[in-house]
Order: C-alpha cells, then structure tokens, then sequence
C-alpha cells in the first residue's frame, strides 16, 4: 500500500535517510483513524490529507497537511503546488521522542490528531473530501515503525483481521475491498433473517491490481462448527431453507472486492442499492368495482409474502378484503410458492390453491361496491378475464387474439384469411394438457422453444406477431434438471413450464429485446450467463389455431394476426350453404377443374 520511491531504507521500519514523503496508495471513504507509531528524533513530521487520494492527485494537488515544527503544529492547505500555512498552534515536545505513538482522525470534515491518546489539535477543515488518501512526510534520521488504518463498519458487518498480518479493508458505497493482506481477512454479515423458501446469494466480483481470491459461505447463525467449509449451506449460490432461520454471509480472503451483495428470490432480479434513508411506501393491490362486473377469473403464482412477525394481528398483506374484513392462508388456503385461481360468480368468490388442491369459498353479497385482492404480495398474474354487465368480456393479459366460433355442424374446412384472401397458416403449436381424467392435445397460436445460454441473442423459429408479440420468457438456473420431453406438457388451466423444470424465474421484460422484424429476443449480458437454459413463449404471425370446445358444441378458432382478417366455412356472408365435393384428382399433372351454374 506505500509507494516505494521514497529515500528511506527498512531498519526495523521505514528509516528515513533524507526528508522525503511517504505515500499511500489506497483511497477511504468513511471516517478513519491513522495511528503511526515511529522513533521522532528530528524535528520535522507532517501526516497529509489528499483529495481523491493519491493515485489519482500528486502529492501538492489539493491537500491538507498536518505538520510538526519547532515549538508549533502547522495547519497547511496545498493547492495546485502552492503551500499555505492556514494555522499555526504552539505546541512544545521534549525531543528526542522514542516509541512516539501519533494519531490522526479524520471524520467528514473535521480533524483530530493525538500524541500517545492527548488531544493536541481539533480543527474543522474548509472542504470535505468524499474520497482521500494518506500521505506522511518525515525529516531525516526519524524511523516509521507502523502505520494503522481504522475506517468504519457499516453497521451489522463484523471483521476479523487479527490473523491478516497487514493489509487493509476498507467498506464503500454497494461494496467492500480488501488489499495487501499477507492470509485471509474475514468480512462477515451477521443473524440475516429469512423465511422458509429458496434463494440465490450474489454478488460481484472484482479483481483489485489484477488479483482476486475472495471465498464465500454461508451457515446458520447458531452453528458452532468453527470452519466455514463445515457448515456452509450454499450450494453454488443457491440457498434452500426448510424452515425460517438466521443465517450469517461470510467472505474470506486476501485480495479483491465484492460488490452489490444481495439475496434475491429471482436470480434475474436487478440489484437495488439501500440507502440511508427509509421510504414507506404503499404495497400494490387489484381493486373489483363489482357495480360494473358480473363475474372475473383470476389465475396465477403466489411468489412470496412479506417478512411479517408471525405473532402479530396486522399483517402488512392480504389475499381478499372485503367489507373491511382480510382474508390470508387460512381464510382462503392460498400460501407462498403456489399456483392459484380466484373465480368470482354470483355471491361466491372461489379461491383456489392449485399445488395443493385445497380450495375456499367466501360469500360476497354485494354491499360493498369494492373488492380488494393480492395487497403487497410478490405474485405474477397470467389470466385475468372480466365479464361486464354490459355483455363484454375481456381478457386483459391476452386480448391479442380473436376467436371465432363455428357450429359442429359443418362440412368443410374451415379457412382463416387476410383482407386479400391470403390464407393465414394453421398452427400445428400444441400444449399437452394434464387433468384427473387423463391428457388432451390443444393447438395454440403460442409457440415453445427451448435453448441454452451459449448465446445472448436467441433466434426464433416462427415470425413474430409485429404489433403485440406477448413474448415471455424463463430462465432455468444452474443445477435444475430440465425434461425437454415435457416442453409443451402442462397442467390443466396452468400454461407454464413447471413441467420442463422444477425451479424456474420469468426474466423482466426490461433485461431483454424482442426484435420483431428478425424474430430475435435478444437477452442482456447479464441474464444470459445467469441461467443454464431458457424458454421463450411468444404469439406467432398470422396464424390461426381450432380446438373443439365441448360446452358450446363449436370449434373455436383463434386468430392472431397483425392485420385484420376473417374465417371462411360452409355458410356464406349472405347465409347461404356451400357444399363442398372430393374430387380424387391426384396434382401429378396440370389438371383442370370447369364449373357452370
């Protein structure tokens, strides 16, 4: 950490053969305390003050100088190279001084500076710097013994450098560094509560001088194993807790820095930096105006809940509120970590936990005009249909397709074209759907693919729909088994890939692109090395998908096209009936079909 180029030679310390400075090389940020131990015996000792540190300034730049003199301590700013005597404050020592233990203390812009635990100057300085470096200068034949640099921790971070026999930590705005250190340093985060669940642990590493050997564990609090390699629990930065516990995050090494530390419930979760300050906030909610509605479905993933004291009667969430009255697990059997439907019909709402099977009714009778649902709760929303009393319906996550419905009775195919004819093409994209009773096959206008992370721009077989292309995408993390069979097995009212994988993240629309003109989604460096697959839903162009639907006794067909289009079958426009013949014409050659009326 001290430059070399100085005119001292290492006798038992740095001794000091001609006056000369001795500089610093690392940058602080919080307050620090320097303690210098030396044998003063010349007079003539300064500790200087360097905006941005010295690395980044020579030594006269902008600084600040404390210096011993004859009978006096000097208050000395240096600008640009020129040096001005701010203050001098008499001040007598008994020279020669052996074993000299001298002080420096630096604390936002004020300065404290200490003789063997005496108070000898307090003084506020003109200009506070954010980030500063250390330098020392010394008169000939006085010898440096040791330098000590304390700078604050933030709070509930603990340290162990007992056993580094050097070096420097030192604690900045989303990180930490830690340099020169001869054998490993110990940084350490302390009793982090969190409920049963999985997490990932992660952060940034960064080399420090082209060197990084920083190791991270983590265990619960209150194991007593004393190595970490024993009781670490991470699984590459995976976490999987059974139960709530308090867990500790330990670091460990030599060289390097770690930055923007979090554990997420989503490995694509952008970092967020904490600040000092605290902002209360509103959690989210969907509010029903049931004067206007006759019915809603709601389907789902319940993420998680907030940290709440289990013993406490006001919750800061709910699932249902109604009539001043919330609803939470037991009301209506929903919990963490689960899929769920709510369907609102008559005076019932239906509240369905869909991993569990178990299910709720709670009585709406119209009282009350407001329906509150899912208030500040991590949860993702994939179906949310609304029946108005005025006769629409809409879908308002996949209002992006039309459907029509055509009546069984008919003998032709049914054809679905553009405004000039053209036909659309009929989509061979199917799910898989799982039920009690057993599978059946439905065609989609969404198509599945799956790939690996080999690359960050993923190429799509079929054309995007360019004015809505409802592009969803999932990351699948390092060390989940994937069933590439099952891609398009799915469970009944559930379109997922929960099939494919076990343990999946839906990726932020804002880590990535979609590129509709070369049907690319083009994923953010980040993200596309954080997972080991991927899986990309997304609405095809032009493209029309027929099912039968048993309740109505109609085929319906669902179109999704950019332009507007429309169906043709047995009955025309003006409600007459075509009737359609096989020909048995084999096209192995020109052939030629007359029709008179």
């Amino acid at each position: 950490m001290l430059m070399d180029y100085n005119r001292t030679i290492n006798d038992n310390g740095a001794y000091f053969y001609e006056p000369d400075f001795l500089v610093n090389n690392a940058v602080f940020y919080n307050a620090t305390k320097v303690t210098i131990k030396l044998d003063y015996l010349n007079q003539g000792f300064g500790v200087l003050v360097s905006k941005g540190g010295f690395q980044h300034a020579s030594l006269m730049e902008d600084s600040y100088g404390i210096f011993l003199v004859e009978d006096a301590i000097e208050l000395v700013r240096y600008i640009e190279g020129t040096r001005t005597v701010i203050n001098k404050y008499a001040y007598r020592l008994t020279m020669p001084v052996k074993a000299m233990t001298l002080e420096v203390y630096k604390n936002g812009d004020y300065l404290y500076v200490m003789n063997s635990g005496k108070t000898i100057l307090y003084t506020k300085l003109d200009e506070s710097y954010t980030a500063y470096g250390f330098g020392f200068y010394s008169n000939r034949w006085n010898t440096i013994h040791s330098i000590n640099y304390q700078s604050n921790t933030p709070q509930e971070w603990d340290l162990n450098v007992l056993s580094s026999k050097g070096g420097k930590i030192q604690f900045y705005q989303d990180g930490f560094s830690i340099v020169d250190a001869r054998s490993d340093v110990q940084v350490e985060q302390s009793r982090i509560h969190l409920p049963a669940g999985k997490y990932y642990l992660t952060y940034s590493e960064v080399p420090v001088e082209g060197q990084f050997d920083i190791k991270c564990y983590a265990y619960y609090s209150d194991d007593e194993k004393i190595n970490a390699i024993d009781k670490n629990i991470l699984k590459g930065n995976r976490l999987e807790l059974s139960e709530d516990a308090y867990i500790n995050v330990h670091f460990c090494g030599q060289y390097g820095a770690i930055e923007q530390i979090a554990i997420k419930k989503f490995l694509a979760l952008p970092y967020v930096g904490t600040t000092g300050t605290n902002e209360a906030k509103s959690g989210s909610l969907l509010q029903i105006d049931l004067d206007q509605i006759v019915e809603f479905e709601l389907e789902g993933r319940i993420v998680s809940t907030p940290i709440t004291d289990s013993t406490a009667d006001d919750k800061s969430y709910y699932y249902v509120k109604y009539e001043g009255v919330e609803y939470r697990e037991a009301e209506t059997r929903l919990g963490e970590d689960c899929l769920f439907s709510m369907l609102l019909k008559q005076d019932e709402l239906l509240s369905k936990n869909l991993t569990t099977g178990k299910q709720a009714t709670l009585a709406i009778d119209y009282s009350e005009p407001l329906l509150y649902l899912l208030h500040n709760l991590d949860a993702i929303i994939s179906r949310f249909v609304v029946r108005y009393k005025d006769g629409r319906e809409i879908d308002y996550l996949n209002e992006v397709t039309d459907k029509y419905y055509v009546p069984n009775t008919i003998t032709s195919p049914v054809l679905a074209v553009d405004e000039y004819y053209e036909p659309l093409d009929l989509s061979s994209s199917y799910r898989i759907i799982e039920h009690e009773n057993g599978a059946e096959y439905a065609y989609t206008n969404r198509e599945r693919e799956w790939f690996t992370n080999e690359k960050a721009a993923l190429s799509l077989e079929k054309s995007l729909r360019t004015n809505n292309p409802d592009v969803v995408v999932y990351g699948i993390p390092n060390g989940i088994n994937v069933h590439k069979e099952n891609i398009y097995r799915i469970s009944e009212g559930v379109d997922t890939i929960e099939n494919f994988a076990a343990e999946y993240d839906m990726i932020s629309p804002s880590d990535y692109q979609v590129d509709t003109n070369g049907s690319f989604v083009i994923l953010k460096n980040a993200v596309s090395k954080a997972y080991a697959y991927f899986v990309v839903d997304y609405l095809k162009e032009r493209s029309y998908a027929i099912n039968y639907n048993k309740e109505l006794q109609s085929y319906e067909v669902d179109i999704s096209s950019s332009t507007s289009t429309k169906i043709l079958y047995d009955f025309g426009d003006d409600g007459s009936v075509r009737q359609y013949i096989s020909t048995g014409f084999k096209p192995d050659d020109n052939k030629y079909i007359v029709l008179s009326i």
